[in-house]
């Protein structure tokens, strides 16, 4: 390829035409701290990147900067569950009003909970 040539096709690709990082950043922390993506309690660095049009690696290192950590959520999310509801009603009533000589025990089934085995 002569040298005039490479140096246009160089041009056509300069930093100047890619989008701003400061505006990718704002995008990327109002996306994460306001939004939620379909069929998910919260972004993944890969669906926020495609979302955004950035690498997730970008996603990354604005998580890090910003300090976010979208998958440590303080507070309480509501199961998609059709019957929560209902399951909620049965779970509250063995609680609230248990029957005569029985035992109500409860087993949380999060998978990515983990036993920690604390050393003295």
């Amino acid at each position: 390829m002569p040298k005039a040539a490479w140096q246009r096709s160089r041009k056509t690709c300069s930093a100047a035409d890619a989008p701003s990082p400061t505006a990718d950043a704002a995008e990327i922390v109002r996306l994460t701290t306001r939004t939620t993506p379909e069929a998910a309690t919260q972004w993944s660095t890969r669906s926020l990147a495609a979302k955004v049009g950035v690498s997730d690696t970008t996603v990354l290192r604005v998580w890090r900067k910003h300090g976010l950590r979208p998958h440590l959520v303080r507070g309480f999310n509501i199961s998609r569950d059709a019957k929560f509801i209902v399951k909620l009603e049965d779970i509250m009533e063995l609680y609230m009003a248990p029957p005569e000589h029985a035992l109500a025990l409860c087993c949380d089934e999060k998978s990515q909970v983990q036993a920690l085995v604390l050393h003295s």
